[in-house]
């Protein structure tokens, strides 16, 4: 029977990771990520009090906030996919992924493995106590239990199908949820589309959502909106700040 829990991954080289936060890990010194949020979790999180709670880390990757959860006193399982079979992209024409899926699959999946190393090399290096499961999104195992807490930090952005993940996600919350994402500052429930036909390498990203379509689904799924922030994070991809909103939701 498979086991709920991932065991760790034993990783030797730092030159075998892919860090998708930035973080600094004793050993090595600060490893830079696609973003940059150190020193600013508690914004990042809206200063949700985390101690003492049982917290889901939605979309782990390199478990930044994962560890920073914990060192906030938090009892910390962090998910994340299991194989690239899960992921979506935008089907462009001639990209791989509509090319040759295989192909494609395999680049994936070695991407996918370098950010678990990233994990389990930080995990062992903080010492952390945090439990990983690996799983699909939109069907996250019941097993798991409730969390007083759960943290999804841009994710939304990279999935076709947000309201079954929103569905997924939130049964496994009992109380707080906080989602952290690039959004349409607009009451109505609306989104725009992200991918252009003459950028076939950004493939990845498929919506913006306003804060009202978060507010209007997180509603019609048993939630009450509680607070809100805005904050400009540093983007190691593009070189720039990048806008984010932070929701914090309450069950009813």
């Amino acid at each position: 029977m498979k086991s709920l829990y991932a065991d760790p991954l034993v990783v030797s080289q730092i030159s075998e990771c892919i860090f998708y936060h930035s973080i600094d890990l004793s050993e090595y010194g600060k490893q830079e990520g696609q973003w940059d949020l150190i020193g600013r979790f508690d914004d990042y999180i809206n200063g949700v009090d985390l101690r003492g709670k049982r917290v889901l880390n939605v979309g782990t990757a390199s478990g930044f906030l994962t560890f920073e959860a914990e060192k906030r006193g938090a009892s910390v399982v962090s998910f994340d996919v299991d194989s690239a079979l899960r992921l979506q992209r935008v089907p462009f024409k001639n990209n791989l992924y509509t090319r040759d899926k295989e192909a494609w699959l395999s680049f994936a999946n070695y991407e996918i493995s370098a950010i678990k190393k990233s994990y389990w090399l930080s995990h062992r290096l903080l010492k952390s106590q945090a439990r990983v499961h690996y799983g699909d999104v939109y069907n996250i195992s019941e097993e798991l239990g409730l969390f007083d807490v759960v943290i999804v930090g841009q994710l939304f952005v990279h999935l076709r199908d947000v309201i079954s993940a929103l569905a997924s996600i939130t049964a496994r919350c009992r109380d707080t949820l906080i989602i952290v994402e690039g959004m349409i500052n607009n009451e109505e429930p609306i989104a725009t589309l992200l991918p252009r036909a003459n950028k076939p390498d950004v493939d990845y990203c498929f919506w913006h959502y306003s804060v009202g379509f978060y507010k209007e689904m997180l509603g019609i799924l048993g939630f009450r909106f509680a607070s809100s922030n805005q904050g400009v994070f540093k983007c190691n991809i593009t070189g720039t700040q990048g806008e984010l909103t932070t929701l914090v939701f309450q069950r009813v």
